[in-house]
């Protein structure tokens, strides 16, 4: 039986995904407005910019294939490394002095008091935790299919604790 947390996120995700759904494709509607995506496997929105090869190089890609485009495509070996690249970018250009000039035209905002900062990413053990969370709720693993520590059939630990652990290394200026 379902518990009550379980349908709120249920809705909560649905509501989600149909909200982003709809922005997408009124963003790509609009020449004004550019658009940008993450994927891994195909099925993601936005991945529809490279459809042919989704369905000539993906197991399944004629059948899963997205046929929704972007503006913008990146590609990862798992979606949240890419978001993870992302963010560690944006961070480091913006803390750059090199590129203070970007920050001073305000396309972005970084107090001095946040330039490093150690918790802009989540930790190792956060990150676990929020997986654990939506796995105790049933949230599955849409590789593997079961509700556990992994995304896109890879496990918790080693594989995301080392990527993370990649990302704030970059983020402390050891990379």
């Amino acid at each position: 039986m379902a518990t009550p947390l379980a349908f709120v996120s249920s809705f909560w995700k649905f509501n989600f995904m149909m909200i982003a759904f709809i922005i997408l494709i009124s963003a790509a509607k609009d020449d004004r407005i550019s658009t940008t995506s993450i994927g891994d496997g195909g099925n993601e929105l936005g991945m529809g910019k490279v459809k042919n090869e989704v369905e000539k190089y993906v197991e399944h890609g004629e059948e899963i294939a997205c046929v929704v485009s972007c503006d913008y495509l990146i590609t990862a070996g798992v979606s949240n490394w890419g978001g993870y690249a992302i963010a560690v970018g944006l961070h480091v250009l913006s803390t750059c002095p090199i590129h203070v000039r970007y920050v001073r035209r305000g396309l972005a905002k970084v107090e001095e008091e946040e330039k490093g900062k150690e918790g802009f990413l989540n930790s190792v053990e956060q990150e676990a935790e929020i997986l654990q969370m939506i796995a105790d709720e049933g949230v599955r693993d849409g590789r593997t299919g079961k509700a556990e520590q992994s995304v896109d059939g890879f496990q918790f630990y080693p594989y995301h604790a080392e990527q993370i652990k990649k990302f704030q290394a970059v983020l402390k200026g050891n990379i």
